[in-house]
């Protein structure tokens, strides 16, 4: 009984530990999508095809499309690929073949209090099966 009381702390506490957790997804679009956008004197229509695999990823602070990219620390590498030490931001970004890109917004920006941060993060970018994933507690 003891044993099961301690594991269910011991869960309890990595549940709450860990704060932010976002995956990029593995291709974007799901299917084919339309644009809105017509440059110019154009009268056609833009087309960003589907499942375009997962390249590489970045991290934002500031608005949607923002071009306040943050640096990254230093990439470890660990069995599999690499963690990335990095600071709270406001917006995971998931990059795609052919210029495609996923804004997340993380949420992790608002765990600061009075300008000190109280969380970590990293990014976890794993070669097999090709994921990248922000953690943050």
């Amino acid at each position: 009984m003891r044993m099961l009381l301690i594991a269910g702390i011991a869960l309890a506490c990595n549940a709450n530990a860990q704060l932010v957790t976002v995956e990029c997804p593995k291709s974007y679009p799901p299917k084919p999508s339309a644009l809105d956008v017509t440059p110019g004197s154009h009268r056609g229509r833009g087309l960003v095809p589907a499942n375009n695999p997962l390249e590489d990823w970045g991290i934002f602070d500031g608005e949607f499309g923002s071009s306040m990219q943050i640096h990254a620390g230093e990439a470890v590498k660990v069995p599999g690929g690499t963690d990335t030490q990095v600071p709270p931001v406001r917006w995971f970004v998931c990059y795609y073949r052919g210029g495609v890109s996923w804004w997340e917004e993380t949420g992790a920006d608002k765990l600061m209090e009075n300008g000190q941060i109280k969380v970590g993060c990293s990014v976890q970018s794993r070669v097999k099966g090709k994921t990248m994933t922000l953690v943050c507690k």
